[in-house]
């Protein structure tokens, strides 16, 4: 049997088709959800329950959190999600309108206060949050911190000008640096 010259070329053209279609059926089309489960003093509640219900769809995903109060919600459908979290002796909490994002990680931490299981605390979330747990979300936080000291250090310089301006306007002109005496008139 005879090859034609083609056909190598066919079959190659074909597994190559073959194994495309398969990673383009692998790609992601989720998102995930994580935080930490806190009580009002800060410290971490264990095996609270953590339900993150898909807005549109209404599909509801549980977890427990950790014995250090963390949570994970992966695989979640990208859209926006209604969270509740619950611990006995606990005030469950809601935050609502959380996005999950395409192949992003969100942090929703959520702070449960003591009281009754049947009373709701509802938190109205943000669709802007910093992911810390990526390189990028790190990177945007520092940013935002660094941008916070330079302004601290303007303002302090500000009012260090001001004081100086302030005080040479009362002294008549004359500036004496702090902790020194000032020259006596009566020579």
């Amino acid at each position: 049997m005879q090859h034609h010259p083609g056909s190598r070329l066919l079959t190659l053209l074909t597994i190559c088709f073959l194994f495309s279609q398969t990673f383009v059926l692998a790609q992601s089309v989720s998102g995930e959800l994580v935080g930490t489960v806190y009580d009002s003093t800060g410290a971490a509640i264990p095996n609270a329950t953590v339900a993150a219900k898909n807005v549109a769809t209404g599909i509801e995903t549980t977890t427990q959190s950790s014995a250090t109060g963390q949570y994970r919600l992966p695989n979640l459908l990208v859209g926006v999600y209604d969270l509740t979290v619950a611990a006995s002796g606990f005030n469950a909490a809601q935050v609502r309108n959380l996005e999950v994002k395409l192949n992003v990680t969100a942090t929703a931490n959520v702070t449960l206060q003591v009281g009754e299981s049947k009373t709701v605390v509802e938190v109205t979330g943000s669709s802007v949050t910093i992911d810390t747990t990526t390189a990028q979300g790190r990177l945007v936080f520092h940013m935002f911190g660094a941008l916070a000291e330079f302004e601290r250090s303007l303002i302090r310089q500000r009012v260090k000008i001001g004081l100086k301006s302030r005080f040479l306007k009362s002294s008549g002109g004359m500036w004496i640096a702090p902790h020194t005496r000032r020259p006596s008139s009566d020579k």
